[in-house]
């Protein structure tokens, strides 16, 4: 058996008909033929958020977000990738997803027998030609303040099988078709689209908003929503939904190739995302919300197994279950120091995991629970302590592929004991799971004096999602018993993934 997994950054499950949360007027028909003969999981959701550290729960099997934040993987662990090695397996990586070899990750690459990058996307460091004209399609003020540097890497497209998303197909494609006679491979496909700049070509920007002739926000910058016009938003969420109908299009001609190839009997097909986003709900625009809402965390997961059964499954599941599914789909034994499960029971007959509930969250930040039912917020209830575990990388980064060296040595000499302590005084100053010095973090949020980093503690959240998905009114209050049971399951949960002890204490759990 083979398996394919495609992991699209930034697709929100709502946008997909065959989930129903929110009727809409996007048609994603090559996407809905997949999941109608495949395995939809129901509750599929983040572990450790954002990007990358979603990859590294992949890539290792384990909740990362409790130990580090946004970080490359530890040289000491075994990965994904090797273990599949290991076994006699050839696997291949085809992506446009610039994290994967920038600083602050940059190793997720290496162990592929085969690589393909696709470069230009978002803030990569590729062109550099100054003489382009380079226009902003929107106030300065509106825009990313990268605009420039995308806007040189996409200089050249002139047509659609220029842009990102079918280049990725296209390779994957091509791979493929020069690979007939390899049994029993691993196909990782990862997507950056539809993460931002939402900038698919015609006619697909035109797709959903036909008669709009107001600024191309094309790249919003992450903040409060009314900043933008109604119509502006809209006509943002409307190039989303034209980068989702491209991604259809060409998931689509990828199912047709497989088909030629008589791959559909032999292939095994995951379909997935790290994370969604918010198109002006909750008055916010972007991710890093300050409270991390279902349209984020709530991800898609649809499984196709060639002799499976088609059907849905109501468990809790995660990132960290795709590793030993990908594994026990290639008859690799399973190891028994990660957290996930494999899946494929769940697929062939259907069952439910044995789980009453799963927590995510971002490195330094609140800790979530849910059981499907309910969704408890977990602030910290005071700065710390805080620390980062490594053995291996202590470098600060910035996007683009930038070592702060300053930065960097400042870290270092806290190092002590395969950790560094993290400066954690404002509750906001983590959003991307990137631990900065004190220094560092006053400079970025403009604070005059440490005085401004004073810890502020947020109240804790309750959200019956059965009947408020949106989240809109918070019920903490009202359900102070809802709230306890989750609070109890929460810490059993630390402390069944040997979350450090001092996770529990700035939590105020370490007397639950």
């Amino acid at each position: 058996m083979n398996v394919i997994c495609l992991l699209s950054d930034t697709f929100r499950r709502d946008h997909l008909e065959f989930y129903n949360e929110h009727k809409n007027e996007l048609n994603l028909p090559n996407l809905k033929k997949f999941a109608e003969r495949s395995t939809i999981f129901e509750n599929a959701y983040i572990g450790s958020y954002p990007c990358m550290p979603a990859r590294q729960d992949l890539w290792t099997g384990c909740l990362n977000f409790l130990r580090r934040g946004w970080s490359p993987l530890e040289y000491k662990e075994q990965d994904l990738i090797n273990r599949l090695k290991d076994y006699g397996h050839t696997s291949m990586l085809v992506t446009d997803h610039y994290h994967l070899w920038q600083a602050g990750a940059g190793n997720y690459h290496y162990s592929f027998d085969g690589m393909e990058f696709i470069r230009g996307q978002e803030n990569d460091n590729w062109i550099t030609d100054s003489d382009l004209d380079i226009v902003w399609p929107a106030s300065k003020e509106k825009l990313n303040r990268n605009w420039e540097k995308y806007a040189r890497n996409t200089a050249y497209f002139t047509k659609e099988e220029d842009y990102f998303t079918p280049k990725v197909f296209q390779k994957s494609m091509d791979w493929l078709e020069k690979n007939q006679s390899l049994q029993d491979f691993f196909l990782m496909i990862d997507l950056f689209d539809p993460h931002e700049p939402f900038d698919p070509p015609a006619p697909y920007n035109r797709m959903f908003n036909p008669d709009y002739n107001g600024e191309e926000v094309v790249w919003p910058s992450y903040g409060s929503a009314d900043r933008y016009s109604e119509q502006e938003l809209h006509h943002i969420h409307a190039l989303y939904k034209g980068q989702l109908t491209l991604i259809d299009k060409w998931f689509g001609k990828m199912e047709e190739k497989l088909e030629q190839l008589g791959r559909m009997e032999d292939t095994i097909i995951v379909m997935t995302s790290d994370h969604g986003f918010l198109f002006g709900e909750h008055n916010w625009i972007g991710k890093h919300s300050q409270t991390l809402y279902n349209h984020i965390t709530h991800t898609p997961l649809v499984i196709y197994h060639p002799k499976a059964d088609p059907g849905r499954v109501e468990s809790l599941v995660q990132m960290i279950d795709l590793h030993p599914t990908i594994l026990d789909a290639l008859n690799v034994p399973l190891p028994g120091d990660i957290h996930g499960e494999s899946l494929l029971p769940a697929v062939f007959d259907k069952e439910v995991l044995k789980r009453d509930s799963v927590i995510f969250g971002v490195f330094g930040d609140a800790v979530y629970i849910t059981d499907g039912e309910w969704v408890y917020v977990k602030r910290p209830e005071k700065s710390g302590p805080l620390y980062w575990y490594t053995d291996s990388h202590f470098q600060v980064w910035d996007f683009g592929q930038n070592i702060d060296i300053q930065e960097t040595k400042n870290r270092f000499e806290t190092f002590k004991n395969g950790r560094f302590k993290v400066d954690t005084l404002h509750q906001t100053t983590l959003k991307d799971g990137n631990a900065r010095s004190m220094a560092a973090t006053m400079e970025r949020y403009k604070m005059k004096s440490r005085e401004d980093l004073n810890f502020k503690q947020i109240p804790d959240e309750l959200y019956h999602i059965a009947s408020d998905y949106e989240q809109k009114i918070n019920v903490v209050e009202e359900y102070p018993e809802v709230a306890q049971d989750l609070k109890q399951k929460l810490k059993r949960n630390l402390l069944t993934y040997e979350a450090p002890k001092e996770q529990l204490e700035r939590l105020g759990l370490e007397k639950q």
